[in-house]
């Protein structure tokens, strides 16, 4: 946190702290950046209308709170070891961890002093209505929520428990026999046993959880299962509901799935019909989201009318969604739930895949109502890749490293042939050097001035919005897809900001060696756009239907995008979009649900970040299918395939 920031930090509380108690101000300062402008004016608020007796105590967990909801949590343990390690996390000093945790415990131990801040529950199920909730067991506070996650968390609870009841399908021998047939009957190619075990599990179970990572054959088995189903008299065609997250995951899933079709053996009209009329939407379109009113028409008394709804990407969705979801959902409705449990939690808080996967194994597998399957053979991405994310998911720094050649920043060239190379920057790198190392992989992975490289390509067009143009972005697009650059943090040089600004000269730079007027290459009053520049939206336009995380390229004026369903392009003008930003470079969290064909994947220059964890390393690796390079100390890599996020979760979904 820079001095100045820290000075107003401290100013905004200043009225209600003692001037002569140090720690909280110890406190603010490790926190650093994470807690931004908004965080800092909303516990200032808390604070003036709860009106608790320490005003110090509610703010540090106020503070713990929103660090918690930062890596997914839905919730804050205040068990006096996991306390303390939560405020380590967040860079504070051993000492002010203990006497934070120790000052939080004695302030919620007396409900007198909560004032209109804290509602304390104990075993019972109460109504709180105060910002934040807390359960008693034992005479000891265990855990704090926000009001709202808390009443998620027992929303889904309660959508959950009616799904655990339900009884399986029966089906008769003969016609699962039939439907298993036609369901794995695919040419050149054999359901591996897990994917198999997934389509006869489908036929009895109301709700069916996927896990597995990229290329382990999630959508290959949902065709399987779609296609055992209508066999089985189970679903009918337009009644099949797929959704994702994401504009680009729906589009995504619904482009796999006409692939697998095409795969199938033997393929009936009805059949054909039934694929061809599957369509791919987002989780907020699927249930009706009504913007002007903050809500989703489809809910508990006007439910989807499906007789199966397909999630793809569940890792992805916060509890706030997930409830509006399964609340919409008909209990007699198949529920199938895609996902990988290894991924970064959602944004929001909430992982709730992780959650709900184990609930759903212990429930008595073929003879339950729900089922679990969790596939582990990678069909997509090279084997080293494979590898290299399984020795980051156990942990295993050692062999992480093991597994992958170092490399000299002059050995560019290599990295073409290579699955699988780390380079690691100089203690003395400078500035030069390191705008020459982008500039090389730029070159590299996106052409330097070929007529089909990503420069070349944006050099042929005249950006004046027609058919040739779309060709162009549709091309251009393809390219980014082929080659990503990654960060995992977004300020500092090795940074998305930095990355972003480094890639713009180099564009620059090509583009004008391909003749390119000059005027084109100066922002033009589109708020710092340029003729060829990669964008990313960071805010949703429901108007426009542009989502956070889209992709798409300035040509000329306009900025042009994939249609998230359906296909084909669509552009509009860069001066009538929301919010966006460059997107040469993008961080690891907004690369969750894309796959690309190679990756530079760059570490901070120290460990000190709460976001360098083995969820983030694996993440951002897996994102490749071909190709994946590593840049950064050794020492920050293995400290980061050690270091794990410890998600907290009041969700209770075995009972």
């Amino acid at each position: 946190m820079t001095d100045t920031r820290y000075e107003w930090v401290v100013a905004l509380f200043e009225p209600w702290l003692d001037p002569a108690d140090d720690l909280v101000q110890r406190v603010l300062r490790a926190f650093g950046d994470s807690f931004e402008a908004g965080d800092a004016q909303l516990a200032r608020d808390l604070i003036v209308l709860g009106r608790p007796a320490d005003p110090a105590a509610a703010l540090l967990v106020i503070l713990a709170l929103l660090q918690a909801g930062q890596e997914g949590s839905l919730c804050l343990g205040l068990e006096m070891t996991r306390l303390a390690a939560r405020f380590l996390r967040a860079c504070c000093a051993a000492g002010d961890a203990g006497q934070a945790a120790a000052r939080i415990q004695a302030w919620l131990k007396d409900p007198a002093g909560a004032g209109h801040l804290v509602t304390t529950l104990g075993e019972e199920n109460g109504q709180p209505t105060t910002p934040l909730v807390v359960r008693i067991e034992d005479g000891l506070p265990v855990r704090a929520w926000w009001l709202r996650l808390y009443a998620a968390e027992r929303r889904l609870e309660q959508a959950f428990g009616l799904r655990r009841k339900l009884d399986p399908v029966k089906t008769t021998a003969a016609r699962k026999k039939a439907a298993l047939a036609r369901g794995s009957a695919f040419a050149g190619m054999t359901l591996n046993p897990r994917q198999g075990e997934a389509v006869g599990l489908a036929l009895a179970a109301r709700t069916l959880v996927i896990s597995g990572g990229p290329g382990t054959g999630k959508t290959t088995t949902v065709a399987a299962v779609l296609r055992a189903l209508l066999s089985a008299g189970l679903c009918t065609a337009g009644r099949v509901a797929l959704a994702a997250p994401t504009g680009r995951a729906a589009q995504r899933m619904k482009d796999s799935l006409a692939a697998q079709t095409a795969r199938m053996e033997d393929l009936s009209p009805a059949e054909a019909d039934f694929f061809n009329r599957l369509e791919g939407k987002t989780i907020h379109r699927l249930l009706e989201y009504k913007h002007g009113q903050q809500r989703f028409a489809r809910c508990a008394a006007y439910p989807l009318d499906a007789d199966v709804v397909v999630i793809d990407e569940v890792s992805m969705v916060d509890i706030e969604l997930m409830v509006s979801l399964i609340e919409a959902v008909r209990v007699e409705t198949r529920l199938i739930l895609l996902g990988d449990r290894d991924q970064l939690p959602s944004v929001n808080a909430g992982a709730i895949l992780a959650d709900i996967l184990p609930a759903v194994q212990g429930s008595g597998g073929s003879d339950s109502g729900m089922a679990a399957v969790i596939l582990d053979e990678n069909r997509r991405s090279v084997g080293e890749i494979t590898a290299a994310a399984l020795a980051c998911n156990a942990g295993d720094a050692d062999g992480f490293i093991a597994s992958i050649p170092a490399l000299e920043m002059v050995a560019l060239e290599r990295v073409a042939r290579l699955p699988l190379a780390r380079i690691a920057p100089a203690e003395s790198l400078s500035g030069k050097a390191w705008q020459g190392f982008i500039r090389g992989w730029l070159d590299l992975v996106l052409g330097a001035a070929e007529g089909e490289g990503y420069a070349g390509l944006a050099a042929s067009s005249q950006g004046t919005g027609g058919a040739e143009d779309a060709l162009c972005a549709d091309g251009m697009l393809s390219r980014l897809d082929s080659a990503r650059l990654l960060a995992l943090v977004r300020r500092g040089r090795y940074g998305v900001e930095s990355l972003n600004k480094l890639a713009q000269v180099w564009l620059r730079e090509r583009l004008d060696d391909l003749g390119v007027a000059a005027h084109r290459l100066q922002p033009n009053g589109e708020g710092g756009a340029f003729h060829g520049l990669p964008i990313m939206i960071s805010a949703n336009d429901h108007e426009r239907r542009l989502f956070n995380g889209d992709v798409g390229v300035v040509l000329g004026r306009l900025a042009w995008f994939r249609e998230a369903e359906g296909g084909g392009m669509r552009c509009w003008p860069v001066l009538d979009l929301g919010a966006w930003e460059p997107a040469f470079a993008i961080t690891v969290h907004k690369s969750q649900g894309s796959e690309y064909g190679r990756i530079l994947l760059v570490f901070p220059s120290d460990s000190a970040s709460r976001l360098l964890v083995r969820q983030i390393v694996y993440t951002g690796i897996t994102r490749a299918k071909s190709g994946v390079l590593l840049f950064g100390r050794e020492s920050v890599i293995r400290d980061a395939v050690r270091s794990m996020i410890e998600r907290e979760s009041g969700l209770r979904l075995y009972e």
